[in-house]
């Protein structure tokens, strides 16, 4: 059972969790949004892409890599291995 020390203590914690709630409802309705009109949301770019630098979510592609990325799709059947070689292969270490 839980006690409240102080007397608006319940109405402070329901206030918090109503907000809560309400900014998980905006953060995740304002990514859906995001994701409809195409548009990148990720921290990070994956390789191969780079962030454009005029609008944050929209993403180029990285021409220096481009042979690699080809490399990989004409593989086949892509798996960590496969790509680890053509990655070798290229000189690419940190990807």
């Amino acid at each position: 059972m839980v006690t409240f020390t102080y007397p608006n203590q319940r109405m402070l914690i329901s206030n918090f969790l109503d907000r809560a709630s309400d900014i998980s409802v905006k953060v995740r309705t304002n990514q859906r949004i995001k994701r409809i009109n195409d548009e990148y949301i990720g921290s990070f770019s994956p390789f191969g892409y780079l962030k454009n630098p005029k609008n944050k979510n929209k993403l180029i592609v990285e021409d220096s890599v481009t042979p690699v990325i080809k490399d990989i799709f004409s593989i086949g059947k892509v798996v960590e291995v496969n790509i680890f070689i053509v990655f070798s292969v290229a000189g690419i270490e940190n990807w």
